[in-house]
């Protein structure tokens, strides 16, 4: 198996080969295409910027085996190496959607949403019989009908915003595209988000210690991380890459969103905790409150 310029393709299946066998085949041919600036490790869940092509790539096959994916996909994109994992089966759901909503299909799209990708399916109509059809499906998309998406914008404005940033369009109409989210509706929505993952984080950290102290700061970022990103739209800021949003935000709302940052890079192997876990969960506190507190007397205009 090798890597070429023309299909930049190779496929390595889960089983049947060592980590050190799947090692040398990934650092030979990363070799053969000379030298790289960097090294992304790309997955349908998530995207990864490593800090440099040296990176053991130990840490990637020992993910990729942790995964529920079945196969590693090696490929070469502007003079970058792209590692993905995947079970080959995104766009087979989303051709059976197709099927299997047929003219009833209005918009079939891909979005991010903290660490995954998942499906959106927009329909005519969503009745039980639609549902029962889609039963067995391995992907489960978001369905949703025309108008549900259209009003309710008002109602999940975090949510809907972060699909608009975030998609691709795999098949119909790209009613996202025009979608319009109401800032009045956004702020509100902030502020109870804001609010309500701070009084989470304080009762869990009240029932965890340990080990489970690690786990609730790890969490906590993919789940801020479309809220995160919202607060951008608010002051009329471009939406940013999930490993610059931190820094986005810090400038904007002069708040120090530093341990987000440093928990995307620990989950990304990137990083290791430097500092007592009790720490971590003190310094996540101030954020969400500090935040709270700056979206509570934000104007919109």
């Amino acid at each position: 198996m090798e890597i070429t310029l023309e299909e930049k393709w190779m496929t390595v299946p889960k089983k049947g080969l060592s980590n050190r066998e799947l090692s040398t085949m990934i650092d030979t041919d990363r070799k053969r295409l000379g030298n790289l600036e960097r090294m992304v490790f790309e997955t349908r869940q998530l995207v990864e910027q490593l800090a440099s092509p040296d990176l053991a790539l130990n840490n990637v096959i020992r993910r990729w085996k942790e995964s529920k994916h079945d196969h590693l996909v090696v490929t070469l994109r502007d003079g970058k190496l792209l590692i993905f994992t995947g079970n080959m089966t995104k766009e087979t759901d989303a051709e059976k959607i197709k099927t299997i909503l047929g003219d009833n299909l209005v918009t079939l799209a891909q979005y991010r949403t903290g660490d995954e990708m998942p499906l959106l399916a927009v329909c005519n109509s969503i009745d039980f019989d639609t549902l029962h059809k889609l039963k067995g499906i391995r992907e489960i998309p978001l369905l949703l009908t025309r108008e549900e998406l259209l009003d309710g914008a008002d109602v999940f404005p975090i949510e809907f915003l972060n699909i608009k940033q975030h998609h691709k369009i795999l098949d119909g109409e790209d009613l996202l595209h025009d979608l319009v989210i109401s800032k009045a509706h956004l702020r509100h929505q902030l502020e109870f988000e804001f609010r309500s993952k701070l009084l989470h984080i304080r009762g869990e950290y009240l029932r965890f210690k340990g080990k489970d102290l690690e786990r609730l700061a790890l969490a906590a970022v993919p789940v801020l991380a479309p809220i995160i990103g919202a607060l951008l739209y608010l002051k009329d800021l471009p939406a940013s890459s999930p490993g610059d949003m931190w820094g986005a935000v810090s400038d904007a709302y002069d708040v120090d969103t530093d341990v987000l940052r440093e928990i995307y890079d620990i989950r990304r192997s990137n990083a290791k905790f430097k500092k007592d876990k009790e720490q971590y969960i003190r310094d996540i506190i101030k954020v969400l409150s500090d935040i709270g507190e700056i979206v509570d007397k934000f104007e919109v205009i």
